[in-house]
């Protein structure tokens, strides 16, 4: 087996060729309307793309999340959300960072292993999804949610649950107040090692309502990518992830409540999963396990 990084391929003995890329950006947006929809565009096209949507950051402080729509294998389509009983305007510019990853089981160049895939999911229930190939340890795992055509309301967060080397558990939910809905919906999700590797940084920080640090450092929002995603359910109450930068490089995340039953902002504290990296795009390779060991102890 060899590589060819011109072709972000994996040859194969016998002359099969496999192509995949990971690729990973910012947007900074304002959005004077609730129709406000950004397009990206990748470097690159990406076979079978699954793409997941960061944490609005906190220049307004109505509860927002990104929604996105028209995935192709050239970008995506997305804009920020607010809640049915808000305006949908955003009186400054917010930032969100994206992932964009072919679909399947694939490895970076030094081993680590990234899984992309979609679920279906029913608003309001619980759904299984099992990982094609298993993780040695529990992912650091980011989800989407992708509002069916049918769907009454298309303003969804996801929420994992159960995570663990063989899968997760996935509900998606719309504001208390609405109750949830039976469209046929689904979830994109993107699950990477936990730990350092040649892209991406990722890990695990507990927070609640209130800002809790990261414990990143060396930032910079201008040109990095932060994405974080919930790693349990054990507040059932609808809410998002919400982040802010420090001056000194830092990351802060709290969890948001959705308000439109009551003005109670107090939620459990969750685990939150992260990820920082350049924005940039990356060759992903699809070997098998046996095949990276040298990999790893080069």
């Amino acid at each position: 087996m060899t590589f060819d990084a011109s072709l972000g391929s994996t040859k194969v003995a016998g002359g099969s060729t496999v192509e995949a890329r990971l690729e990973m950006g910012t947007e900074t947006v304002p959005q004077a309307d609730a129709d406000g929809w950004v397009s990206v565009l990748f470097e690159e096209a990406i076979e079978d793309a699954v793409v997941v949507m960061g944490p609005v950051s906190w220049a307004h402080g109505d509860a927002a999340t990104p929604v996105v729509r028209n995935v192709t294998e050239t970008g995506v389509e997305f804009r920020i959300a607010e809640w049915h009983y808000m305006d949908g305007e955003r009186a400054r510019p917010e930032t969100v960072s994206w992932m964009a990853a072919s679909e399947g089981t694939h490895r970076l160049e030094d081993g680590t292993l990234v899984q992309a895939g979609l679920a279906d999911a029913a608003t309001g229930t619980v759904s299984d999804v099992a990982f094609d190939t298993g993780f040695e340890t529990a992912p650091v795992l980011f989800t989407q949610a992708v509002p069916g055509s049918a769907s009454d309301t298309p303003t969804l967060v996801s929420r994992s649950d159960a995570v663990t080397g063989e899968g997760f558990e996935v509900r998606l939910q719309t504001e208390d107040a609405l109750g949830g809905t039976s469209a046929s919906d689904s979830v994109a999700w993107i699950a990477v090692d936990q730990g350092e590797s040649v892209a991406v940084s990722t890990g695990r920080t507990n927070a609640a309502f209130k800002w809790e640090s990261t414990r990143v450092t060396e930032f910079d929002p201008g040109e990095d990518v932060f994405m974080a995603s919930t790693q349990t359910l054990r507040d059932e109450d609808t809410a998002t992830v919400r982040y802010t930068t420090t001056r000194d490089g830092g990351l802060n995340v709290r969890v948001h409540e959705d308000q439109s039953v009551d003005w109670n902002q107090n939620h459990r504290h969750e685990r939150i999963g992260h990820l920082t990296a350049e924005a940039e795009a990356f060759d992903l390779f699809d070997l098998p396990e046996a095949a990276y060991s040298w990999l790893l102890a080069a």
